[in-house]
């Protein structure tokens, strides 16, 4: 099975208006939510070229829910952990009058170390993992020596799973 690791995804909510209007109200046109981040557009790829994955990754609060639910919706098998944060949302305008496009990208929230530890046991449970694709920014808390740490459970799991399929045979 590929896993993909998206550790700051984002609830994207595309929004379009006809023109901005300075110091006025400005009517929505559309918005659509959508559910964003680098491993999940991976997991989102395998599964139009039929494929099958398992997007992993932290996600908190309402907006980790739709984004979740969004996913699943459209097909994407999910198997986030928790935080005690809320998702990030991005906006992303777009202006129709002028052409324009306006992407407005939030922070995040800060990840703390227990919700790390939870992640990567997590990840270290895996058992049918042939593949670990790593994509994306890092969250806020959240040391770069993480993704080291994930690629040397990745192998681990890899492994364990190559030797599990060839007793088989």
């Amino acid at each position: 099975m590929i896993y993909t690791v998206t550790l700051n995804p984002a609830l994207d909510r595309f929004i379009v208006v006809e023109q901005l209007l300075a110091e006025d109200t400005t009517r929505v046109f559309s918005e659509t939510p959508y559910a964003a981040g680098k491993g999940i557009d991976v997991s989102r790829v395998i599964r139009e070229l039929g494929g099958q994955s398992v997007a992993l990754g932290l996600v908190g609060g309402y907006d980790g829910l739709q984004l979740e639910g969004l996913l699943i919706n459209a097909g994407v098998m999910t198997d986030f952990t928790r935080i005690s944060g809320e998702t990030r949302t991005n906006i992303i305008l777009r202006e129709q009058a002028k052409g324009r496009q306006y992407a407005i990208s939030a922070t995040g929230p800060e990840i703390k170390a227990t919700e790390i530890g939870m992640f990567f046991q997590h990840v270290n449970q895996v058992r049918d993992m042939d593949y670990l694709i790593l994509s994306g920014s890092l969250p806020r808390g959240v040391s770069p020596n993480l993704y080291g740490q994930l690629i040397l459970a990745g192998k681990k799991r890899a492994l364990s799973s190559f030797w599990m399929r060839m007793e088989a045979l």
